[in-house]
């Protein structure tokens, strides 16, 4: 008997039920999230699969053979591959989910810690969370950082497999970070919110999100593949959960 893994699923569902039709819903989910490969990414495909000037290995090794025999002495490369060749990206590039920007979001900010928010949708909104949540008596990390949460109109199912947030490092150059944890058991049921904090700068900073860019990487713990939910996800504990917190 051959074993057949059983196919796992990350289900989403949109709040806005004109788009949680279900052919309207798999078209537009691409704009929101979408299978990570490397060959998406800019910055791996245009890499080298080498640091010297050969196709592959072997004709590497080769040209340093024909040398030695003509005693020229070559330098001899312990490593010639370059990150393209590195397993830990290739299987981050290959198994997250990358998190995009459905709308165009442009975000100023003063010395004061204070933002203004346009966006051109209501797919995305920006809300903030408190410094005082963040603040501690003894390692004050996000001294002088705001927090702002990108709060994408999906919510998301992961059905117990934990997953994590992180920043986009391998497709953009991000002016904020990625808050980052481990969503576990129950809690992978939830909205698709996107911590982060951002510099309160000493002079106003801009921040311009174009639609389209990636602006995490949702990375779970076991290969998951997307799946409209024909359903809306039941999320009504998460919102009694904020409801009695006052998170906003």
């Amino acid at each position: 008997m051959v074993f057949i893994p059983k196919v796992k699923y990350l289900d989403y569902s949109y709040n806005d039920k004109s788009l949680n039709e279900h052919s309207s819903a798999e078209e537009n989910i691409n704009r929101i999230l979408e299978p990570s490969l490397p060959s998406k990414s800019k910055w791996f495909k245009g890499l080298n699969s080498f640091t010297v000037d050969f196709k592959n290995y072997v004709d590497y090794i080769v040209s340093t053979h024909k040398k030695i025999f003509r005693n020229e002495n070559p330098e001899q490369k312990d490593n010639i591959f370059t990150a393209k060749g590195c397993p830990a990206i290739v299987d981050l590039l290959s198994n997250a989910f990358l998190v995009k920007s459905p709308a165009e979001l442009i975000i100023s900010i003063n010395s004061q810690g204070q933002y203004v928010c346009s966006y051109a949708n209501n797919l995305i909104r920006v809300e903030h969370h408190n410094n005082e949540q963040f603040s501690s008596r003894e390692d004050d990390l996000f001294k002088n950082k705001l927090c702002l949460k990108f709060c994408i109109d999906v919510d998301i199912n992961t059905h117990n497999t934990p997953y994590t947030f992180l920043p986009p490092m391998y497709h953009n150059k991000p002016s904020y970070e990625v808050a980052q944890g481990i969503i576990a058991g129950k809690y992978g049921k939830a909205h698709l919110n996107i911590i982060t904090f951002v510099d309160i700068p000493k002079e106003d900073k801009v921040i311009h999100i174009k639609c389209g860019q990636v602006i995490a990487y949702l990375l779970p713990f076991n290969k998951l593949k997307l799946r409209h939910s024909k359903l809306p996800l039941n999320l009504e504990f998460f919102k009694n959960f904020n409801t009695k917190l006052d998170y906003k």
